[in-house]
């Protein structure tokens, strides 16, 4: 169901994704990534009603729990739960943080920058599908 969520994502059915990602996390309760691409659609999703950045960085921060603090992808997930929120000082913290990671997956490092400059700029990312 979570790669479910994320067709669901692509195809702009949020609804779906969102629910998806939630039954997953009510089946399995630590699956991170669960965790992490729910906080994601919270986040960053285009379409303003399933957005909601304090459920986001709540969520998140759980998926942040599950991987130990570690994952530099789940991370950056949770700087846009904080942007999303209005805490962008703790947005460019994490994001900063992913980056500086040398595990940080090369392809997604030129759209974690370009998310770290609208933190700083005080604004929060919208996933348009790019």
């Amino acid at each position: 169901m979570s790669h479910r969520g994320f067709v669901w994502f692509v195809k702009k059915e949020y609804d779906k994704a969102i629910k998806d990602y939630n039954e997953v996390i009510r089946l399995a309760p630590n699956n991170a990534g669960a965790y992490a691409n729910a906080a994601w659609v919270m986040a960053t999703c285009p379409v303003e009603k399933y957005r909601d950045g304090k459920k986001a960085v709540e969520v998140a921060k759980k998926a942040c729990e599950l991987t130990r603090w570690e994952d530099s992808h789940v991370l950056s997930i949770l700087a846009a739960a904080d942007a999303e929120a209005g805490l962008f000082d703790e947005a460019v913290k994490w994001q900063k943080k992913a980056l500086d990671d040398k595990g940080y997956p090369k392809a997604e490092s030129d759209g974690a920058r370009k998310r770290l400059t609208l933190y700083e700029e005080k604004k929060p990312y919208r996933d348009e599908g790019e």
